[in-house]
């Protein structure tokens, strides 16, 4: 029977990780990565994903930006919740290939609601006819895919702290599927970026044992 290994970065666990008080005095913390958690069937990862989630209704709270970067117009989405800590933390979510920013995960923008943290959501690049919406982490089919979307998220990060004026070093990042590739490029690449990545991956291969990083 084929399963499907997932790697969850709930709104509860993204909440732990940034909550935690010795976490969040260090100024460069390495990359922590949730463990695999495994679902038999698709239905049952779909009762756990695709069902109606809290926090819908704030998608329509959160504003559209641009950035030019790479000689290409970016998107990203910004939800600034009424309650954001002081210490000013920020979740950066990269969607799966093909999909939509606008919309994505509402759950965790009731999380921040709850707990006090900023989210961003950017839009992956897509060539219509060519690709998709999602990131360029050098598959053999995005051998034609230009951009450099490590680059990008980097100064993505920098960009939204600076006119948002949050807190540089209280940032995280979470990527399901394709986005989670990127986010694991950014975790070996760019250890400082943030103080620690979450990925969402859905396949059928066996689980494979994920490092995890001491906080």
């Amino acid at each position: 029977m084929k399963r499907y290994s997932v790697t969850i970065l709930s709104a509860f666990l993204a909440f732990e990780l940034f909550a935690c008080p010795a976490l969040a005095a260090r100024e460069s913390a390495p990359a922590a990565i949730i463990p695999y958690c495994v679902f038999s069937s698709y239905e049952e990862l779909d009762s756990v994903l695709a069902s109606e989630e809290p926090g819908a209704g704030l998608w329509d709270k959160a504003s559209c930006h641009t950035m030019e970067y790479g000689g290409l117009q970016r998107q990203y989405y910004m939800y600034i919740p009424e309650t954001l800590r002081e210490d000013k933390p920020l979740v950066i979510m990269l969607h799966g290939y093909g999909g939509k920013a606008q919309g994505y995960r509402p759950e965790m923008l009731q999380s921040a609601l709850e707990h006090g943290f900023a989210v961003c959501v950017p839009v992956g690049h897509s060539v219509e006819g060519k690709f998709k919406p999602g990131w360029n982490v050098r598959y053999p089919a995005q051998s034609e895919m230009n951009t450099d979307d490590v680059a990008f998220v980097i100064a993505l990060k920098e960009s939204v702290v600076e006119s948002f004026k949050l807190n540089p070093q209280n940032c995280f990042l979470s990527g399901m599927s394709n986005g989670g590739d990127l986010a694991y490029a950014l975790a070996l690449e760019h250890r400082a970026l943030t103080h620690a990545e979450a990925m969402l991956l859905v396949g059928d291969d066996q689980p494979q044992v994920v490092k995890r990083h001491t906080l």
